[in-house]
């Protein structure tokens, strides 16, 4: 293994940081032991990661050793601005391929650690003791391992973690949700926009909202959604002269699927087909090795999860009506989602892109939890209330 140097040992700091987040929130021990749990894992995690990376064709090679030569063409957003960063950063600091991946790694840590804070926000706004099971889901073994490398995705996933907490409270954290734009748009600009878009489509569902402001907020989602469509074409196309292109090249041979036996690709698939493969693949069935069982058994939580959507669609249905965190969720998730499912093709890097949407998945269950023990009294209540035949 190749030593740490100071840059790596800045990521490893700059990951343990998230800890004091949470420190300080109550009496006890709980919460900062998680924190630090997450911490040390998402660590082990990137230095796992490289690793596996030595066997393998995965795009980090192309942001830490730029064989193009991309870094001359200066900043530009997206797959661009991840090979500025690191070769700025090595032409200032240098440091070794390990370096990076441990330095990226802190993103994912940080964005853990944002999203347990907003299950806790979630369960203090429906006024109800925290259920600490959910602590569990910030150790899906995806949520670490995809944003444990060098790339976009631990930022992707963290900006999306940002966001979904301000929301909360915009109000007051709107700083917050403009920063995790920033993020997001810096590594994918579509991304950020569908953000904007989910954000002012909520806004513009809330009671409160003015006839002005409703047609502004309208104006603004359509061309959001506009705007990502019309970038599509201009992000997926290769191009050996678009770094972005190169990058994605790259993906499309990443050893991530490759090390899953069975058949990953997943091209010309009917809309609905590719969003329930996106979503839930690989399933066992078409997956092999560790790794891939790995990925079914969280794909199984996955499936638990909407299984649980399903059973308490109606009350999720009235929390979409009357909570602004539940509409930006489902609108940023399923927005994000359609995106992807337009341009999915493997399955390996489909494992990689729906972290994107995890944070809003796990925020719309956290409220479904919170708010588990209103639904049942609401319930019995029209029971009581339904008339009795005579």
């Amino acid at each position: 293994m190749m030593p740490i140097t100071l840059v790596g040992w800045f990521g490893i700091a700059i990951g343990f940081a998230a800890v004091f987040m949470v420190s300080g929130r109550e009496r006890g021990i709980t919460r900062v032991s998680v924190a630090l749990l997450l911490a040390a894992l998402q660590t082990a995690t990137g230095i796992y990661f490289h690793e596996w990376a030595q066997t393998g064709t995965t795009d980090a090679a192309l942001y830490y050793y730029d064989r193009y030569d991309f870094y001359q063409r200066g900043f530009a957003l997206n797959t661009q601005f991840v090979i500025w960063v690191v070769q700025g950063l090595k032409e200032w600091f240098g440091g070794t391929y390990l370096d990076y991946f441990l330095l990226f790694q802190a993103a994912g840590t940080w964005g853990a650690i944002y999203l347990m804070r907003a299950f806790e926000d979630i369960h203090t706004l429906a006024r109800a003791p925290f259920d600490k099971r959910l602590f569990l889901l910030l150790f899906l073994p995806g949520l670490h391992f995809w944003t444990a490398f060098i790339g976009k995705d631990g930022f992707l996933f963290l900006g999306a973690a940002m966001c979904g907490w301000a929301t909360i409270r915009i109000r007051e954290r709107w700083l917050t949700f403009a920063i995790g734009v920033v993020i997001m748009t810096l590594f994918r600009p579509h991304i950020g926009i569908l953000a904007v878009a989910a954000l002012a489509a909520a806004i513009l569902m809330d009671r409160e909202t003015k006839g002005l402001a409703k047609l502004m907020l309208a104006g603004l989602a359509a061309v959001g959604v506009v705007l990502v469509a019309g970038t599509l074409y201009d992000t997926y196309r290769i191009d050996i002269g678009s770094a972005e292109a190169v990058g994605d090249f790259l993906a499309r041979q990443s050893r991530a699927a490759a090390k899953m036996e069975g058949g990953t690709a997943a091209v010309g698939l009917p809309l609905p087909v590719a969003m329930l493969s996106l979503l839930f693949r690989p399933f066992f069935f078409d997956a092999g090795g560790f790794e891939g069982l790995i990925a079914s058994f969280e794909n199984l939580v996955l499936v638990g999860i909407f299984g649980y959507f399903i059973y308490r669609f109606g009350w999720l249905r009235k929390l979409f009506t009357g909570t602004l965190v539940v509409r930006y969720a489902v609108f940023f998730a399923f927005l994000v989602t359609m995106m992807l499912s337009l341009t999915y093709y493997n399955v390996g890097l489909g494992l990689r892109q729906k972290m994107m949407m995890m944070p809003a998945i796990l925020m719309i269950f956290a409220a479904l939890i919170a708010t588990s023990k209103i639904a049942l009294p609401v319930r019995a209540r029209r029971r009581r209330e339904r008339p009795v035949p005579a």
